[in-house]
């Protein structure tokens, strides 16, 4: 996997030098986020990479074809600041047919790496498509192969992102929770966009588990989305066929500016369905109050499993300051409430034993390009 990955970089970096002639548009970009945290569960004091935006390299071209169509592919790859490692692949939802028990044939949350190895190199897990842009002017179609972000994803990601994806205070702490392989990504998918039409646009997924249609690690999904700026709402639903119990998951958010103050709010429902069914809800709150060139942050999430009570919240307050468009320093404190046998904790910390509630400071600065 290691050459194979290096060998599309370099593929990609060749075609840029020899190739640039030829394509209308090609361009790197991505963000560095390092920071220092504090746990208190194992009071250990550690650099973070990705403590509130992921650490990332992107690489997108374009072409037009004709003027109907533009075909395009967008590479994106995560990677560790603090050692230079690469974030590992996976398979999520594909069939692995070298190692059975891997990815969507075990539990809901069971997903295995396509190398051995603790780290690989650049690797493009966040995600790796071709697409393809129909119509003319803004109002186009967008259709998408490859690996990309799920729609309840996307939907939790953009209305609960006060304090970053990554980190202290992320919503994936509760919010990904008990969803399966699924919960981010999908591989073998197909996705549409459609324009955006007086603020409302859609988008739909179908992914491929490889196992024959309609079978386990098979997706389908839907989002539905209003962005007027000073309002915005959006609500999300995905299926995913799996041999432990099928998972759907629907969310709805939405969010209001009001001067210097952003509020937003998100619910979402997960549903097992296995022999003995379950089922969790999901609830978080978020506030932006702007002052000067900085803005005070305030998030709060509540995750409650209904089969077993072991139900978590998270608490989050933090600062962060824009020092220009492109560079922002940031520092953010979150307690995570653990009952019952939960062992939530910030994604990259130290294991939990049940019930513990640890509270973990970060301290940091991200730089887009």
């Amino acid at each position: 996997m290691k050459a194979n990955a290096f060998a599309v970089f370099i593929l990609v970096c060749v075609s840029l030098n020899a190739g640039a002639a030829q394509a209308d548009e090609f361009k790197v970009y991505g963000a560095v986020d390092a920071s220092l945290m504090y746990q208190s569960q194992n009071k250990r004091l550690s650099m973070q990479s990705s403590g509130t935006k992921a650490t990332f390299i992107g690489f997108q071209g374009s072409k037009k074809m004709s003027d109907w169509l533009e075909a395009g592919f967008v590479l994106e790859a995560a990677f560790a600041i603090d050692n230079g490692t690469g974030s590992p692949s996976n398979l999520n939802n594909t069939a692995d047919t070298a190692n059975p028990k891997c990815t969507v044939t075990g539990a809901p949350g069971a997903t295995c790496t396509v190398s051995n190895d603790a780290a690989q190199g650049l690797v493009f897990q966040r995600e790796s498509r071709v697409r393809f842009m129909l119509g003319r002017g803004e109002q186009r179609h967008q259709l998408s192969f490859g690996r990309y972000y799920t729609p309840a994803y996307l939907n939790l990601a953009k209305f609960s992102s006060v304090f970053g994806v990554t980190g202290v205070g992320s919503p994936l702490t509760l919010g990904s929770a008990n969803q399966g392989p699924t919960a981010i990504r999908a591989s073998n998918c197909a996705s549409y966009l459609s324009p955006t039409l007086h603020g409302l646009s859609f988008s739909a997924m179908y992914a491929l588990g490889e196992r024959g249609y309609w079978k386990d690690g098979d997706l389908f999904g839907g989002q539905m989305a209003f962005d007027r700026g000073i309002v915005r709402f959006g609500t999300a639903l995905q299926y995913t066929k799996h041999p432990a119990g099928d998972v759907g998951v629907a969310n709805m958010g939405g969010s209001v500016a009001l001067g210097p103050v952003t509020l937003a709010a998100l619910g979402q429902y997960t549903k097992l369905f296995a022999d003995v069914p379950w089922f969790a809800t999901y609830a978080h709150f978020q506030g932006s109050l702007k002052v000067g060139a900085g803005a005070v942050q305030l998030a709060a999430d509540w995750l409650e499993v209904r089969h077993l009570k072991d139900d978590s919240g998270q608490f989050t307050l933090g600062y962060k300051h824009e020092v220009s468009k492109d560079l922002s320093l940031y520092a953010k404190v979150g307690y995570v409430v653990n009952l019952g046998k939960a062992v939530n904790r910030v994604p990259g910390t130290a294991e939990l034993i049940a019930g513990q509630d640890p509270v973990d400071t970060g301290l940091g600065a991200t730089l887009t390009f």
